[in-house]
């Protein structure tokens, strides 16, 4: 079930959500849980993956990678 309420959340967070929203809308019953689980799915934090979709929100002219793959490069990144 843990996949399916990390798609929610990363829906809600490429469409704007903040944060908190992207918590409530998922379901997770608190936010250690939403925390871990997201960065299992993704392999990125929830808060850098919510600040990847304001980069892309704010420039989307910008060349270069779509969504997900900028995730995975900020994942490296910060190894």
């Amino acid at each position: 079930m843990a996949p399916r309420r990390i798609s929610i959340a990363k829906a809600a967070l490429s469409e704007g959500a903040n944060v908190s929203e992207a918590f409530e809308k998922s379901g997770f019953g608190d936010y250690s849980s939403f925390f871990k689980a997201f960065q299992e799915c993704t392999g990125v934090t929830v808060l850098a993956y919510a600040q990847i979709g304001i980069f892309f929100r704010r420039y989307p002219d910008c060349p270069g990678e779509g969504f997900e793959e900028a995730a995975v490069i900020a994942k490296a990144a910060f190894l």
